[in-house]
């Protein structure tokens, strides 16, 4: 995926950014690949996984990657059930507060 970029807003009333490079480990057919309109769909689940985060959890999973990744996958579970999300890898996450 391109890097993610999230603005959101800490209990403090301060903007949050978020940006994100992540690896998707996909289960799909060896010739497959995903259509333009499911990588924005994928793309899109990732950025309102983060959207929705409050501003503390967003700042946590700086220190704990395994929790993000498992919210993730379940978010991405909920929104896309028949999806070919198997796995994923956080390359970097980094969290800037204004």
């Amino acid at each position: 995926l391109p890097p993610i970029f999230v603005t959101a807003t800490a209990e403090e009333d301060n903007s949050i950014f978020v940006s994100a490079e992540i690896t998707l480990v996909l289960q799909i057919a060896p010739d497959e690949i995903l259509t333009e309109k499911e990588k924005i769909r994928v793309s899109d689940i990732i950025y309102q996984f983060f959207k929705n985060r409050p501003g503390q959890e967003l700042d946590e999973f700086a220190l704990d990657r395994g929790k993000m990744i498992k919210g993730i996958q379940e978010w991405a579970g909920k929104n896309w059930p028949d999806g070919p999300l198997t796995s994923l890898i956080i390359e970097s996450y980094r969290v800037d507060k204004s």
